[in-house]
C-alpha cells in the first residue's frame, strides 16, 4: 500500500469512526512513522526485529554474568560459540522465559503478571515474556 492508499484508508476509518460518534485523539496519534518500537522490538516496513538498545542491554548482562557467576542466578557459563535458544511462556498469571545453550541453562526469569495485564492478549503476552529475558 503506498501513502496515498494509506491516506484514503485512513479516511474512511476516521469517517466510520465520526459517524459512529467515536473520535480519534490525534494527540495521542502518529502517521507515516518509518519505524514503531513495541515491547523491545522494532517495527518497519522491513518486518520486525529487536531493538539495538536491547541486545546492547543483553550483552551487557552477559557480560556481567560471566565476570561475577556465583552472584547471579546462572546455572552455566554462556559462550561466545554456537547460537542460543530462548524458551518463553506465558499465562494469565505470570511470564517466564529459559535461555539455553547447548541443552543447558543458561539463566531464567519469571515474574507474576500485574493486574492490568491480566487484560493482554495473549500474543501480547508471549511478546512480553520475551522481552523479560
Amino acid at each position: 500500500m503506498n501513502r496515498e492508499e494509506h491516506e484514503a484508508h485512513l479516511r474512511k476509518v476516521l469517517k466510520i469512526l465520526r459517524e459512529n460518534k467515536l473520535y480519534a485523539m490525534f494527540s495521542k496519534c502518529e502517521f507515516w512513522l518509518e519505524k514503531v518500537a513495541f515491547w523491545g522490538h522494532v517495527v518497519t516496513k522491513d518486518g520486525v526485529a529487536v531493538d539495538p538498545s536491547k541486545v546492547q542491554a543483553c550483552e551487557t548482562t552477559f557480560q556481567e554474568l560471566k565476570s561475577s557467576p556465583t552472584s547471579a542466578p546462572v546455572l552455566t557459563l554462556p559462550n561466545e560459540s554456537g547460537e542460543y535458544e530462548v524458551y518463553t511462556d506465558a499465562s494469565k498469571n505470570g511470564l517466564g522465559c529459559v535461555l539455553m545453550k547447548y541443552g543447558k541453562v543458561v539463566a531464567c526469569a519469571s515474574r507474576q503478571l500485574k493486574p492490568h495485564e491480566k487484560n493482554y492478549p495473549t500474543h501480547d503476552l508471549e511478546l512480553g515474556a520475551i522481552v523479560l529475558h
